[in-house]
């Protein structure tokens, strides 16, 4: 997979930035004990965009057993339909979409 800034658009890039960058970094890649890798991420890449909301919007406790870091991945539930789809938008872009 080609190294992908985060940079999509001013939209999506921002989305990402206040809220995803700080544990899965700036380039997706994530950070070692905070998130994991976004890029080439074959949950991201398999699931619809609904299912990614519905996954931003309830987030993943610890010990869940989809977890692959065994930690919080926050609910975004208080997100805007917009910004929730700039953040989805941002996924796809480091994605390849």
């Amino acid at each position: 997979m080609p190294n992908r800034s985060a940079v999509n658009n001013d939209a999506s890039s921002r989305i990402y930035v206040a809220y995803c960058a700080s544990c899965h970094g700036e380039d997706g890649r994530g950070l070692p004990d905070l998130g994991f890798n976004l890029v080439g991420n074959a949950f991201i890449r398999t699931s619809s965009n609904a299912e990614l909301r519905e996954f931003l919007m309830i987030g993943r406790r610890p010990g869940s057993p989809d977890s692959k870091m065994d930690l919080l991945m926050p609910a975004f539930d208080y997100l805007t339909d917009e910004e929730l789809n700039a953040a989805i938008a941002q996924l796809r872009h480091l994605n390849g979409g």
